[in-house]
């Protein structure tokens, strides 16, 4: 009766393994008597596999059995020894033992049981390895530190305070730099200098910036002092040169660094003043192309000018700024003082500004 159970048994497990149709090559290795590596080359070959059977004393060891697997490209391996067999597949990382199927004690048909039961697992693990092979390879999850929190959970960062961004960076992130000032106000003493005549003056500007680069700005040239030119008749006659004008200033770095070159230009009017000298007599004036006046009054010559303009602005603190700045212009008509018909002084054709200011700037 107990031998009529164990064939049940064992045609029970061959039952799956015949519907299956399973289908590769194995290498079954054992003694050429061995009855366990036998009885596994025949339950494979029910199962649909292609067993190839191996005579070889090497034992089961690792090396032994991936040599038989490289030679014959078999898909896996049972090799028996010492009545245990030793079940090996090749999956996607190679070849790995997935069992080791021994016989019981109380087993009457050990040698039987061991050869089902190896080829069932061999059956099983060659199809998962099969499966496993044929499946798509997927991209590994993210690592657990790289996931974001979902936005109900607030994370509080307990730590050092991070350190504060440069205020370079902080302007690349608000937009481009600004090189205009909002406002500019300056003052300083100038040198008023033409070919004929020179004097000193006390200079004021004024820069509203009315875009990213180009500021609109005004000037004032105003003498302090007068130059007293002699006729050969010894009349004399009191000049002084004045500049009142318009600009556009173009700076060429921006408002954030120390030193600030700009360049520029301008249009405004160029004034010359002529007073009668200690002798009481009457200078006369205006330009060449107009004759020539008498009178006992001071008087006053204008032209328009046109003149370029440079200066260098270094900050000193905070909004403070030591500038040097230099013009170089040219009146439209030259202004000519005559003392009794003599010609004593001229100015506008050309002229130049030399100053050194302070200037407060808003950025």
């Amino acid at each position: 009766m107990k031998r009529g159970g164990w064939i049940v048994t064992a045609a029970l497990l061959a039952v799956p393994a015949l519907a299956s149709a399973a289908t590769g090559k194995v290498v079954v290795a054992g003694a050429p008597a061995d009855a366990v590596a036998n009885g596994v080359q025949k339950e494979l070959g029910a199962m649909g596999f292609e067993p190839v059977r191996v005579d070889d004393p090497a034992g089961c060891a690792k090396d032994a059995v991936a040599g038989w697997v490289e030679r014959l490209d078999a898909d896996g391996a049972a090799c028996s020894e010492g009545g245990n067999v030793h079940v090996w597949v090749v999956s996607s990382a190679g070849l790995r033992l997935a069992d080791v199927v021994k016989p019981r004690d109380d087993d009457s048909r050990a040698s039987e049981m061991v050869a089902v039961r190896a080829a069932e697992i061999a059956r099983a693990s060659l199809q998962i390895a099969s499966d496993d092979r044929a499946a798509p390879s997927m991209p590994p999850p993210p690592p657990a530190w790289s996931a974001e929190p979902p936005p109900s959970i607030k994370t509080l960062t307990f730590g050092p305070r991070e350190p504060a961004e440069s205020p370079r960076r902080t302007r690349s992130r608000a937009g481009p730099p600004k090189y205009a000032p909002t406002f500019m106000l300056g003052a300083g003493m100038s040198a008023l200098v033409g070919a004929d005549l020179s004097a000193p003056a006390f200079g004021v500007t004024a820069e509203i910036g009315v875009s990213r680069r180009i500021a609109l700005g005004a000037r004032a040239e105003l003498p302090v002092s007068t130059d007293s030119r002699f006729a050969s008749s010894g009349a004399s006659s009191r000049v002084a040169p004045s500049l009142l004008a318009l600009s556009l200033m173009v700076p060429l770095t921006d408002t954030e660094s120390v030193v600030v070159p700009r360049v520029g230009g301008g249009l405004g009017v160029a004034w010359l003043r002529a007073e009668p000298g200690s002798d009481g007599f009457a200078p006369a004036r205006v330009p060449s192309t107009t004759t020539t006046i008498t009178t006992q009054q001071r008087d006053d010559a204008f032209s328009a000018a046109a003149y370029m303009d440079a200066a260098l602005a270094v900050r000193v603190v905070g909004p403070i700024h030591l500038t040097l700045d230099g013009v170089l212009g040219t009146a439209m008509q030259r202004m000519v003082v005559r003392v009794q018909g003599e010609h004593v002084a001229y100015w506008g054709v050309p002229f130049g500004v030399v100053s050194l200011r302070m200037e407060a700037v808003v950025k």
